[in-house]
């Protein structure tokens, strides 16, 4: 996954960078070749740009600028962080995974999210895991059902996610999906595998492409 290099490169002296928590979403469930531009100058850029989200501004910078978003992990060159996790659980606990390997169970947040982040990276813009807009919106209608209107207005006030951020979830869920029914749900269930056996061999499956990405842990995560 190549892209042209940026004609300018982010100013060298940014020592910190505030993510906004709707565009952590977005980041979320962008497919690796769209960050390329930004991102993939060099693996040591990426390094420094999670290690500049996780050391944050000044004290005195974060009360004139608002809270500032903290890096929690690099999954190949793709910055996770606290509050994109934090959106995750929160509408994964409201939609319940089509495949239930792929939900977080008692897994810890980060973990399951780290996970997540690097099938959506892996599944890209093949044509084959995308969905259709019908599915697309069903699930995005079927997850904004439920929440309360109250609930939708300040999960925005306080994360930033809005309907085009659900619905980012939504395609990003199921592109996961599609990804994860296509290379295990579908062996597993030509070689008659009960629900135990499915998840070894996506437990498996998942080991081994973890060998394949760079994935760097960064910090401490703390949940308000």
């Amino acid at each position: 996954m190549s892209a042209p290099r940026p004609a300018t490169a982010p100013p060298p002296t940014q020592r910190a960078l505030p993510v906004a928590p709707a565009l952590a979403l977005a980041l979320a469930h962008a497919p690796a070749w769209a960050l390329a531009p930004a991102l993939a100058l060099a693996p040591a850029l990426a390094l420094a740009l999670a290690l500049a989200l996780a050391l944050g501004p000044s004290a005195a910078a974060q009360q004139a600028e608002g809270p500032v978003d903290r890096a929690v992990a690099v999954v190949g060159d793709r910055v996770v962080t606290a509050s994109e996790v934090e959106i995750a659980v929160l509408l994964a606990s409201r939609d319940p995974a089509a495949l239930p390997i792929t939900a977080r169970g008692d897994r810890p947040p980060v973990e399951w999210w780290i996970e997540q982040v690097m099938l959506r990276e892996l599944a890209g813009d093949i044509g084959v895991y995308q969905p259709e807009p019908g599915q697309v919106r069903d699930r995005t209608e079927r997850l904004l059902a439920a929440f309360d209107p109250a609930e939708l207005v300040a999960l925005e006030a306080r994360l930033g996610v809005d309907r085009e951020g659900v619905q980012a979830w939504a395609q990003g869920r199921l592109v996961v999906e599609r990804y994860v029914h296509r290379n295990i749900s579908l062996a597993a269930e030509a070689a008659g595998e009960d629900e135990a056996a499915t998840r070894l061999r996506y437990q498996g499956w998942v080991a081994e492409l973890r060998d394949t990405v760079a994935l760097r842990r960064i910090g401490r995560v703390s949940w308000r």
